[in-house]
């Protein structure tokens, strides 16, 4: 199912969403500061990542790279 409701979008993509469709989640820290660079916040990343996921029933086909 196409959504066509993103004034978000570049013209030409189509953004898809329902049942087995795959999402990608890409993140990265504001002005590429280093801000997962400990382990501690790293995994308080992951944790809070891993409830959200939870929360919503959703599936990882992949772990995130640490």
């Amino acid at each position: 199912m196409a959504c066509n409701g993103s004034e978000n979008m570049p013209a030409g993509l189509n953004r898809y969403s329902g049942h087995d469709y795959l999402h990608f989640l890409t993140c990265s820290c504001y002005h590429r500061r280093p801000w997962l660079a400990s382990p501690r916040r790293r995994d308080l990343f992951l944790q809070v990542f891993e409830e959200v996921r939870e929360r919503y029933r959703s599936v990882m086909r992949q772990r995130p790279a640490a």
